[in-house]
């Protein structure tokens, strides 16, 4: 049985796999909001998707209402857990991965505005 410590965005845009945070924790957003454990269902049914498992052996154990949650997989160790979530994450930019803050490229640095010809600078 593998346990993983995860922090969760309930109530995002989208529900998605964030990124692994500098202590090993997984971070994620689903789209439910936290009411009535509907928050703690998507987390259940995103990552049985993310790791191709039944629900059923994926449960919440900690943190049940709180953003700060435990999880344990039943039937697979730490090692493959880790490799299949990393595995299922877009890199940065890519078609379906994290989209981009917009005025921003590809390397993260602010694109610059071209300026209409014709006209002049005004120093704005």
């Amino acid at each position: 049985m593998a346990g993983l410590a995860l922090r969760v965005q309930p109530g995002a845009r989208r529900t998605r796999l964030v990124g692994w945070m500098a202590d090993g924790t997984l971070k994620l957003s689903v789209s439910e909001p936290p009411e009535d454990g509907r928050a703690n269902r998507a987390v259940v049914e995103l990552l049985a998707a993310t790791l191709g498992v039944r629900e059923t052996v994926v449960r919440v154990v900690r943190g049940h209402g709180a953003r700060t949650k435990r999880v344990e997989v039943d039937g697979m160790d730490e090692q493959t857990l880790r490799r299949r979530i990393t595995g299922a994450m877009e890199p940065r930019g890519e078609p379906g991965g994290e989209p981009r803050e917009p005025g921003v490229d590809a390397a993260g640095g602010r694109k610059r505005r071209p300026r209409e010809e014709g006209g002049k600078h005004d120093g704005r």
